[in-house]
């Protein structure tokens, strides 16, 4: 808790000791953008499109199957420690 607290109240941004540093960094970041605008473009047609409720669902229901395994594989571990 003491750990998320002190996250959250760090104001170290305010800080322009490391000013240039954030420049290079923001710029850098402008630029990845730019050299993956139409990438982005791509996933945000996909976000709109008519079969990504379908890839969310079919997302959901591989990973509630993944759990079953880990959960079965969990119970049969335990179950072959306690005999």
């Amino acid at each position: 808790m003491r750990e998320k607290h002190k996250t959250a109240t760090d104001e170290s941004y305010r800080d322009l000791a490391n000013l240039n540093e954030k420049l290079k960094r923001h710029a850098a970041f402008e630029l990845e953008l730019k050299a993956n605008d139409e990438r982005l473009n791509q996933v945000n047609k996909v976000t709109k499109c008519t079969t990504w409720p379908l890839i969310v669902i079919f997302v959901s229901l591989h990973l509630v199957y993944v759990l079953v395994l880990v959960f079965r594989g969990f119970r049969f571990a335990s179950e072959q420690h306690n005999s």
